[in-house]
């Protein structure tokens, strides 16, 4: 890295920071330096062949230290320079917080823009808001990331500290008839590591250093990004909804004009009006029905965010204050929330056959309109030619141009139809998606609850440690209010279920009594064992 390759701001940025991290002017210890010594390690005097052998192995070695501490040296200039400028960066993401989010376009009433050009503009909506998304997700994960980095970087810059310290008390290697030549380049080879790992230890430094003062930037950028996917979620969703009204009004309108159409075409002409008409009734119909999944994949995202941020909460909350009393009611109150993982599972299986009833009727679409490209022509020549009496030419002319026109809008309803089933299925794989998601959710929140619940007490204790709820609740039994309590509860049982209330009753007198029995024949079985192993001892082996 050259001081000339950096930004004029992160130069400015690196004069105003402790340099205590920037690595020392390394002398001899530069990759050039290394390199020179190993292109006149071969041509040095007084060594055989192998000697220079090993010469130059040691000096390869040694430069690859030497570009390892390079390579931290310039890590290590990179964070500081990242370091300084964080408090300008973070005033610049606060400034924007602080200000109304820019104007990002009006969004287009139904009447504005036809049916495609809101399509498109809700497919850009729909982009932007999958990237102010993943937006967030990688800012979350980034953090988490950082938070388990962090962790682990005091022990590795200790364990570092401790190679080197080693490194720099251990003995060089040497043998009686080394040349001066190869002890030169095993220090110098020692040199270099030990360099390379100083430059490590400083990178590790930098990065911890950098950590700590990006960490209200990334929590900055992170509430921006989250407000940016707030409002691209927000314009989509007022998108979509200008796209439903669209559709619904278009398909209400094409159908009243295909049912009056119908009734006013010449006889001969019915048979591709009353075609049109359907046509455009089952469009009118589609419309509903994806109206009806629009609004149910709203409910099911809506609750499996909800679901989201309550156990978020939650789990926030347990790590600040432990597994409480308090954490635990809520945690059983959660638990009896959690949507029905057999409910949703059932409308996913169900929702199958829709989906593949939808499909079909794009095929079967797409070969009707197939069919009309190919046979249209031969209809209306069909239907015209069948007319009786002959109409005039001018009127026969007129008849044409009017079928014509006829199966040019049958040919719109169901390009139309198409494209609305389209959206229908989508929005059908979306709801799929979604209720998977918050099955998923549900379960992870279960086990959750499920994993901790168990450790926190559902009741106060009576013995030992809590005296005075032994005596409250040896005072319950002397108190007559208590007992008349008691009583008129059992009478509501009884009037509400007076078959189930006694089989109850017997059912518990008769686990009460056969107790005895039971422990009974326990106790009595070791005392059994031992003679029947006995017996079966001396019968011996049967053949």
């Amino acid at each position: 890295m050259n001081w000339r390759s950096l930004p004029l701001a992160c130069i400015a940025a690196l004069s105003a920071i402790p340099n205590d991290l920037l690595a020392q002017d390394p002398g001899d210890l530069t990759v050039q330096s290394v390199e020179a010594r190993i292109q006149t390690a071969g041509s040095l005097p007084g060594l055989d062949e192998a000697q220079k052998e090993r010469l130059k192995l040691l000096y390869e070695e040694a430069l690859e230290f030497v570009k390892a501490a390079t390579a931290s040296r310039e890590v290590v200039t990179r964070y500081l320079a990242d370091v300084a400028a964080v408090p300008q960066k973070l005033e610049a993401v606060k400034a924007t917080l602080a200000t109304e989010p820019a104007d990002r376009g009006e969004v287009p009433t139904a009447t504005s823009a036809d049916l495609p050009e809101l399509e498109r503009r809700l497919q850009a909506a729909r982009a932007a808001s999958e990237q102010a998304a993943s937006s967030v997700r990688a800012n979350e994960a980034e953090r988490q990331r950082r938070s388990l980095r962090s962790k682990d970087l005091p022990k590795l810059i200790t364990d570092m500290r401790d190679e080197r310290s080693r490194l720099d008390a251990s003995e060089l290697p040497s043998a009686a008839d080394d040349p001066p030549a190869i002890l030169d380049a095993r220090a110098l080879k020692r040199r270099a590591r030990s360099f390379a790992l100083e430059q490590s230890i400083a990178g590790l430094e930098a990065e911890k250093r950098l950590y700590e003062a990006e960490a209200d930037l990334l929590v900055a950028r992170g509430e921006l990004a989250e407000r940016d996917a707030a409002l691209a979620a927000s314009r989509l969703e007022e998108l979509d909804g200008v796209v439903q009204a669209k559709r619904a009004s278009e398909a209400v309108a094409d159908a009243v004009d295909a049912a009056k159409t119908a009734q006013d075409v010449p006889s001969a002409l019915t048979s591709i009006a009353q075609t049109n008409q359907k046509l455009a009734e089952d469009r009118a119909e589609l419309a509903g029905d994806l109206a009806a999944t629009a609004s149910e994949l709203d409910d099911v995202t809506t609750l499996r965010k909800e679901l989201e941020n309550r156990f978020a909460d939650i789990k926030k909350r347990i790590e600040v204050a432990g597994l409480t009393d308090a954490i635990g009611l809520q945690l059983r109150q959660e638990k009896s929330k959690l949507p029905s993982e057999r409910f949703y599972a059932a409308r996913i299986e169900a929702r199958r056959t829709t989906i593949t009833d939808a499909q079909l009727r794009q095929f079967d679409l797409e070969q009707q309109v197939d069919t009309l490209e190919r046979e249209g022509a031969k209809w209306l020549q069909a239907a015209i030619s069948g007319i009786a009496p002959a109409p005039k030419p001018d009127q026969l002319e007129a008849i044409r141009k009017q079928g014509e026109a006829l199966l040019r809008t049958q040919r719109e309803y169901l390009d139309d139809l198409w494209r609305d089933g389209e959206a229908y299925i989508s929005k059908l794989v979306a709801l799929d998606t979604e209720e998977q998601l918050l099955i998923t959710k549900a379960r992870e929140s279960e086990t959750f609850v499920n994993q901790r619940v168990l450790w926190i007490r559902s009741a106060r204790p009576i013995w030992g440690t809590d005296r005075d709820a032994l005596v409250e609740s040896i005072g319950w039994f002397g108190r007559a209010d208590e007992w008349a309590d008691v009583g008129t509860a059992l009478g509501k049982a009884f009037r509400r279920g007076p078959v189930v209330f006694v089989l109850g009753i017997l059912t518990a007198l008769a686990a009460l009594f056969g107790r005895r029995r039971a422990v009974r024949k326990i106790s009595a079985r070791p005392r059994q064992a031992p003679r029947r192993r006995d017996s079966r001892r001396r019968s011996g082996p049967s053949c």
